[in-house]
């Protein structure tokens, strides 16, 4: 059952199912045979996703503060399975996790950008062509966010737009490889950078447009843009 007051746990396994960047710290989500659900915690080390850790363990049922129209942030992690705030005082990895084979291909690649450009060259490089913020240094960081530009550091559209229109003028238009050679290497990026919501919908739309040329058709944004909304909603 799901707990409704504070409990502390010692000595429990857990494996880390995913991990993002929190400022100079990572926020990692946990699952465990000794609770239910999943527990959203702040680690200060670096770790994998798929890494298996014994910890001691604090949990805090999520909670709303009850403010009118304020953000419903216990139904947002409730229906992503999350169901506490965790607090860790004491791991100890038992087995490091690998991640995905894409997700190994990514990390790889931002590593090499850091080692051969220099700062903050290699950072930006590194979260505007594959969404990986590792070295991105904060004061960039804070600087697209007060000129309110910092969605140039996520995956998007506009990056999908570009990278399909350049392996369109690769493919050329008279071969018959033209519409498959953009698509597949379109959707081999959407996975290489983690697949976010954002850059699916960009994928979706273009691969919609892409068949409405392919069966003689006009493209239509409208109904491009209704497919992928239904998509992703599915």
């Amino acid at each position: 059952h799901v707990l409704t007051e504070q409990r502390k746990y010692q000595g429990i396994e857990a494996v880390v199912e995913n991990v993002s960047e929190a400022g100079e710290t990572q926020r990692a989500i946990l699952r465990s045979a000794a609770f239910y659900g999943r527990a959203s915690v702040i680690l200060k080390e670096d770790i994998r996703v798929g890494t298996r850790i014994r910890t001691d363990i604090f949990l805090d049922p999520i909670q709303n503060n009850g403010n009118p129209g304020e953000f419903d942030s216990k139904a947002y992690q409730r229906v992503r399975g999350v169901y506490y705030y965790g607090r860790l005082s004491h791991m100890e990895i038992l087995r490091q996790g690998r991640g995905s084979l894409f997700g190994e291909i990514r990390q790889s690649m931002a590593e090499k950008l850091l080692r051969v450009l220099p700062q903050p060259e290699s950072g930006l490089l590194s979260a505007i062509l594959l969404g990986e913020a590792i070295g991105l240094e904060e004061d960039c960081r804070s600087m697209f966010q007060k000129l309110g530009i910092s969605h140039i550091l996520a995956i998007s559209g506009l990056h999908v737009g570009m990278i399909y229109r350049i392996l369109q003028k690769i493919a050329g238009k008279k071969r018959r490889s033209a519409a498959v050679i953009p698509l597949a290497g379109l959707w081999g990026y959407t996975i290489l950078t983690g697949g976010a919501a954002s850059t699916i919908r960009a994928a979706v739309i273009c691969t919609v447009s892409a068949f409405q040329k392919r069966g003689g058709g006009k493209t239509d944004s409208l109904n491009s843009l209704a497919s992928s909304a239904w998509v992703l909603l599915v």
